[in-house]
Formats: C-alpha cells, sequence, structure tokens
C-alpha cells in the first residue's frame, strides 16, 4: 500500500522542484532561466535498496544531498539541482524519476540514471 504515498511524495516533490524554478526565474527575471531534464526507467531491484543507491551516486558525481527520505534525495551541484526519487514498479522492480535542473541538465541527468543503472545490473 505504499504506492499511492510515492505517487503523492513525487507529485509533490515535483511541485516543490516546479514552484522553486518560477519563484527564481520572477525574482531574477535578467538571469537565463534554467532548464529541466527528466526521465523515467525501471531498475531490475527491490524498492528498499534504491534509496540507499540514489544517496551514493549523487555523492560520486560531486552532488551534495541536502534533504533525504524513504526513497528520495534531493542535492545540488554548483548551479546545478537534482531530485531522484524511487517508486514502486511492477515485480522486483523498482521505478526511478531523475529530475535535473540548471545550465545542462540532460548530461547530468543521463550520467545519474547511467550509473543507477550500472550499480542495478551487476
Amino acid at each position: 500500500m505504499k504506492r499511492p504515498t510515492l505517487n503523492t511524495l513525487a507529485k509533490t516533490l515535483l511541485l516543490i522542484f516546479v514552484a522553486t524554478l518560477t519563484i527564481s526565474s520572477l525574482a531574477s527575471p535578467c538571469f537565463a532561466q534554467p532548464a529541466i531534464a527528466f526521465s523515467q526507467i525501471m531498475i531490475p531491484s527491490e524498492y528498499n535498496r534504491c534509496n540507499s543507491h540514489i544517496v551514493a551516486v549523487f555523492g560520486e558525481f560531486g552532488y551534495a544531498v541536502q534533504q533525504s527520505g524513504d526513497g528520495w534525495a534531493l542535492a545540488f551541484k554548483g548551479n546545478n539541482s537534482a531530485v531522484m526519487v524511487c517508486g514502486l514498479g511492477q515485480g522486483r522492480n523498482t521505478q526511478l524519476t531523475i529530475f535535473v535542473a540548471g545550465q545542462n541538465p540532460d548530461e547530468d541527468k543521463n550520467r545519474l540514471q547511467a550509473q543507477m543503472q550500472r550499480r542495478f545490473h551487476r
């Protein structure tokens, strides 16, 4: 029965993320607005193994984790901010959602995603 809670958590984090970007763009309209990259993948692992891996992967790529909880983490690196959320998938799979905002979010999102996939395909 964790699925509704996780979906609500993911939606809440997304809304906070978008609201932060909106407020920052209104407060400083002369600066370039950050781009956002998003992906959702299935990883072959049980949900309870996901959280420790997202915190570790953020650290490997120089992100400082500011907040984390059951199945999610929020981290910053320079001008980039990122959120990774683990959600219940089908069977023994876990749904991983990655949001990155900043100057070049696609590159960081792809690196984070590739590292999470490598960790679970060993």
